[in-house]
């Protein structure tokens, strides 16, 4: 799999299993994520808010919320694939 790193991710909202990643990349709606947990999981971004506004693409740099479909542990790393 040929991966790029995007970013690492800050924070994580369990009850709304969304997470916020600070950019080193440009992502937007439709992208493909590959989330480095221990259970490593990929996701296609459907849903993406910065400052709780909703938006279809961030720049690097920028603090984005992601939703999840997969709850996770700790701030793991995020690649787009």
């Amino acid at each position: 799999m040929n991966k790029k790193l995007i970013g690492k991710i800050t924070h994580y909202f369990e009850k709304a299993n969304v997470c916020v990643i600070e950019l080193c990349v440009n992502v937007k709606i439709g992208d493909k994520i590959f989330i480095e947990t221990d259970d490593p999981f990929e996701q296609e971004i459907i849903s993406m808010e910065i400052n709780k506004k909703p938006v279809k693409k961030a720049k690097k740099g920028e603090k984005v919320g992601i939703k999840l479909n997969e709850e996770i542990k700790g701030k793991p790393k995020v690649y787009l694939i």
